[in-house]
């Protein structure tokens, strides 16, 4: 399976979630501004990661998700699950979904505050 859709050019996904550390809270900037800061693939897998490793970590007592732009988050990007399901790559609409509800999941189950 591939990391990440293929209606993302190369290096596109590199700022979309941006992370500062200060002392024991984590902030987690969602960076897609132009897009509402709707959810991609690789947003997800790497909220996915973070969420994770904090849940697990010491060094982490509080996780901050906000918003660059005017938009905290317009939801999933399913307007690139359509064209990769036009594109005959529906596999990737259902990992997309997969790691998209298991990120809520976490989020509503998850052992910090945020």
């Amino acid at each position: 399976m591939a990391s990440s859709s293929s209606s993302y050019p190369s290096g596109e996904d590199d700022d979309q979630v941006l992370v500062e550390e200060k002392a024991f809270v984590r902030t987690l900037t969602l960076n897609r501004t132009k897009q509402l800061n709707a959810l991609s693939f690789h947003m997800i897998s790497q909220l996915l990661d973070l969420f994770l490793a904090y849940e697990k970590g010491a060094a982490v007592k509080l996780i901050i998700l906000k918003g660059k732009g005017r938009a905290f988050c317009a939801g999933g990007d399913v307007a690139a699950v359509v064209r990769d399901i036009r594109e005959g790559k529906w596999k990737l609409g259902a990992e997309f979904f997969r790691k998209e509800f298991t990120l809520n999941y976490l989020m509503a189950t998850y052992s910090k505050p945020q």
